[in-house]
Order: C-alpha cells, then structure tokens, then sequence
C-alpha cells in the first residue's frame, strides 16, 4: 500500500503544516544530519541606509562642536589667548597753541572809610553800617550780607573781632571798637 515516499497514507492538505518541503526523500529520521560546518559564513555587510548616515553625521558634528566649547570654555577660564594678542597702537600729534600773554592792570578799589564818632548797635540800618559791615568782611568776620542792616550776624562779628582786638565784648561799634577796625584795616 505503498503509494509514494511515505510508508503512512497521505495527509489531507491542509494537514500537510508538519512536513518539510524542502526536505530531501531520501532524509528521514533515522538518519543523521550533517553536522553544521564550524567555519562561520562570511557575513556580506548590510548597505547603510540614509537614516543611519544622517545619525552618524549628526553624532560626529555634536561630538566636534562639544569639544571645540570645551576648547574655549578651558581658555577663558585660565585666560590663556597666546596667539589672539593684537597690538593696537595710536599715535597722536598734539600741536602747543600759544596764546598772547594779557595784562591785567588792577583796579583800584576806593579804601573803605569808616565813620566816625558813630555809636552803632543791633537793630541800626544806615550807611554807616553798611561801611562797618565792608571792613569786618575785608578782614576776615563773615557778617551774613553787607545789606546795611545790623543784625544777629553783624553782632556775631562785631564781637568776635572785639574779642581778638583784646576789647570788651559788647557787640556795639563804639570810639573804641572803630579805633580798632581801622588799625586793623591799615596793618598796624
């Protein structure tokens, strides 16, 4: 009952799923297989697709662009620029200007006068006051303003130049306290 190459009946199509075609008839069960060669089949090298050059490039281009920041990063830090040095120099030619020598002639200032036989106080507003209030400020007593008005300030000054002059510190412009103004205003 032997119908082809198996001693079984055959199988329905469909049933066949088990069966290696690509089995020789000659190859069963029984017999043993050739055992695989221990020398490895050359491996031909797969063509590299565009994506995976794209990758390649991109990795490459990060890994320059990475070090050269490295580069520069280390560079600022230590301050190390030996070959960026330039020199710059300006040269810059000034010419003198001469100018004419001006003369200046003085003015003479009319010597102030003070008046005599005046009693003057706090409160006073005269031109007499006026002329004391001009020496104290010539010889060094601030009195405010020279406003011809004998005030705290004036009083202040008549004092304190009363008190140098070696006189009775009373604040009121007397014979005496004009005798001293007027020493003082001449250098004697």
């Amino acid at each position: 009952m032997s119908r082809g190459r198996f001693s079984t009946p055959p199988l329905a199509p469909e049933d066949d799923w088990f069966i290696e075609p690509d089995v020789p008839p000659s190859a069963g069960r029984d017999e043993p297989r050739e055992p695989p060669s221990s020398r490895p089949e050359p491996q031909t090298p797969r063509p590299e697709s565009e994506r995976d050059k794209r990758i390649l490039v991109a990795v490459i281009g990060g890994a320059v662009f990475l070090l050269a920041a490295g580069v520069l990063v280390a560079r600022g830090l230590t301050g190390s620029d030996r070959g960026a040095e330039t020199t710059t120099s300006t040269t810059t030619t000034t010419t003198p200007t001469t100018t004419a020598p001006t003369t200046t002639t003085p003015t003479t200032i009319a010597p102030t006068t003070l008046p005599e036989g005046v009693v003057l106080r706090r409160g006073d507003k005269s031109e007499e006051v006026r002329q004391v209030q001009a020496v104290l400020v010539e010889l060094g007593y601030s009195t405010g303003s020279v406003d011809a008005k004998f005030g705290p300030a004036t009083e202040q000054s008549v004092r304190a130049f009363q008190k140098a002059s070696g006189l009775a510190e009373d604040g009121v412009v007397g014979p005496a306290t004009l005798s001293a103004l007027s020493a003082a205003l001449n250098g004697q």
